[in-house]
């Protein structure tokens, strides 16, 4: 080799890696700008939610073994690692770089400025859902905002958060039912469209009257121009893109709750005085 060759290579190996830093830079955008961040804060609070609704059907010494590994196996830091694991090994960095553009343009931060804390008052969004005419959901504005649900998958992606911890708990838990209750091969997927599809109308309304009641002061021009954007084609992979790499990250921390618990014995020692030592969501 070349003294030439030998001191390129050298230079090469110890420079900074400015793609894989722009790489990181927009991945961490991504996740901050779309709240993803303050999702994962809450991760072990849903996981122990879906817990506690089988309760009753669970024997308290295992209820409480599960409910101890919850913070261990849904952390916030591992279910971050995961995220942005997926986020890097299926990027695809023009894609992703046109939707981080988006998320900090003057046109989202208007209407993300209408959206949850203080213009969500319970009250007057509760008088606003009663006061919607019987034809509301066939109304111009009603089916602009179904068109940005879709574009957005909030729905769907609240849906998937629901069902991925309902089938991550119930994973974990299926091995210490009762025989006559534990879910054969299947049937936890089947159980789990159950679930999504009950919860499928009340999800879709929640979210076509919030959007309807926060975004009161647009214009249907203002809407359809901001559903325009967001049904791009690179905006809209970006928003499966980003809800598939969370549904990896809550599945990853269930299969590592599920390898915890493997061919465990419970005691009666093992329950605590406290249903809740962790959860700071009130049930």
């Amino acid at each position: 080799m070349s003294k030439l060759l030998l001191t390129t290579a050298l230079l090469l190996a110890f420079l900074p890696n400015s793609h894989a830093d722009e790489v990181d830079k927009a991945i961490d955008s991504a996740i901050k700008l779309t709240g993803l961040d303050k999702l994962i804060e809450h991760v072990p609070d849903f996981a122990q939610s879906s817990l506690d609704q089988g309760k009753g059907a669970i024997d308290p010494k295992v209820w409480n073994a599960l409910s101890n590994e919850i913070p261990n196996s849904y952390n916030q830091k591992d279910v971050s690692r995961d995220l942005v694991r997926y986020l890097k090994e299926n990027n695809d960095p023009k894609m992703l770089d046109a939707y981080v553009a988006f998320l900090k343009s003057d046109q989202i931060k208007r209407f993300a400025a209408k959206e949850g804390g203080s213009n969500m008052v319970p009250q007057k969004f509760r008088q606003y859902v009663d006061s919607r005419p019987q034809d509301f959901h066939q109304s111009k504005r009603s089916l602009l905002i179904s068109r940005l649900d879709d574009a957005t998958r909030s729905s769907e992606f609240s849906l998937d958060i629901q069902t991925a911890f309902f089938r991550t708990i119930f994973q974990a838990v299926n091995p210490f039912l009762d025989p006559d209750m534990r879910l054969k091969d299947g049937e936890l997927n089947g159980m789990s469209d159950e679930v999504r599809n009950s919860l499928l109308k009340s999800t879709k309304d929640m979210t076509l009257f919030s959007y309807s009641f926060a975004y009161q002061e647009f214009s249907d021009k203002e809407i359809e121009e901001y559903v325009q954007a967001y049904e791009k084609k690179e905006h809209k992979w970006a928003v499966r893109f980003l809800g598939n790499g969370m549904m990896y990250a809550i599945d990853q921390a269930g299969k590592r709750m599920e390898k915890s618990l493997s061919g465990k014995q419970f005691s009666d020692e093992m329950i605590g005085n406290n249903p809740h030592p962790h959860s700071k969501i009130n049930h």
